[in-house]
């Protein structure tokens, strides 16, 4: 669901139907009943398109909110949950919320909650550092151990990560959300390899510039932890603020949160979800879905630096884009005067 758009319009834009590839067969072994997953982050932006988009599909749907939920979350039979990430105490009591409403092992749990905290490295307090994983990953992790300690991810279960293409490519003044999608590509790769033996299947989803509230939570970061008046990259925050100010797409290839969700969706209906699968790519800002398993992708890995679900072309355009950006950074130098590229 895109910002501009009223629950209505959002509603009569949903397909009637399902296509034949997208079916809502259970993926738990043994399971009946309509399929049903958890999305973290569904106050807006992706995971409220994800949550409206699945709940049409016929899933029985579970959405977090930090904040006030959007009505139509409520009006398209979504079930919702009080989570804030910045409190460990918020994720215990969301957990058990979820317990006490499931019956039996959920089908599936996109971790798609998380927000930037834009800024060079050297200006950001430890505190936002502290802040930003804790968000992005920390807490997102612990929900994810306490529902598999729970039964509530069981064999057939997917676990599907919301990445992003500057966990790969990193740009300036994104190092600590670049640095905090690194390290959940590090998580979701342990966890692909020690949840094989309980039948879990772990998928990442990277997207590039998807056209949400992002660089509007991403303005309001930057202004709570630095200090504009005592920096040394005044010229870099001043193109930052005003491309985060920006109304509607502010890269080439923005893409709307729709193109997320039909990457999740074939995460979720994948016979073999260790195969490689792609959102809509647009040119180096390309949103790729790498969908775990076995040690696959090792020709991408010699492209790319990169595993990208065996997909040796996906490999090769961030491979190719990472040069690209690491030459312009240096051309530029210290201001970053480039503004164009990944959210």
């Amino acid at each position: 669901m895109q910002d501009t758009q009223t629950p209505e319009q959002f509603l009569a834009a949903l397909p009637p139907r399902l296509s034949p590839r997208l079916v809502t067969s259970r993926v738990v072994h043994g399971a009946v009943g309509p399929p049903s997953i958890l999305v973290t982050g569904c106050s807006s932006g992706i995971g409220l398109d994800a949550a409206l988009r699945l709940s049409a599909l016929g899933w029985r749907v579970f959405a977090t909110c930090r904040n006030e939920p959007p009505a139509v979350l409520g009006a398209c039979g979504v079930r919702v949950i009080d989570l804030e990430l910045e409190s460990p105490a918020s994720v215990v009591a969301a957990a058990a919320t979820l317990r006490a409403l499931q019956d039996g092992p959920l089908d599936a749990v996109f971790l798609n909650a998380g927000y930037a905290v834009a800024g060079a490295v050297e200006d950001l307090p430890l505190k936002a550092w502290q802040t930003q994983f804790q968000v992005n990953l920390f807490s997102q992790v612990d929900l994810a151990n306490r529902l598999i300690r729970s039964g509530l991810l069981s064999q057939g279960s997917r676990l599907v990560w919301c990445g992003s293409v500057l966990g790969i490519v990193p740009m300036p003044m994104r190092g600590a959300y670049a640095a905090s999608k690194a390290a959940m590509e590090a998580v979701a790769d342990a966890q692909r390899l020690e949840l094989a033996h309980k039948g879990i299947s772990v998928s990442v989803i990277q997207p590039g510039p998807i056209l949400t509230r992002f660089r509007a939570n991403s303005l309001v970061a930057l202004l709570r932890w630095v200090d504009l008046e005592s920096t040394d990259y005044l010229p870099a925050y001043a193109a930052t603020v005003a491309r985060l100010r920006k109304v509607g797409a502010a890269s080439p290839g923005t893409l709307g949160p729709e193109a997320v969700t039909e990457a999740l969706l074939r995460c979720l209906d994948a016979s073999r979800p260790h195969d490689g699968h792609g959102a809509a790519t647009e040119g180096a800002a390309a949103a790729v879905a790498r969908c775990g398993g076995a040690a696959r992708g090792g020709a991408g890995a010699a492209a790319g630096g990169h595993r990208c679900g065996g997909s040796q072309a996906a490999a090769t355009v961030l491979y190719r884009a990472r040069k690209r950006l690491m030459a312009t950074t240096m051309k530029t130098g210290p201001a970053f005067r480039r503004s164009a590229g990944p959210r």
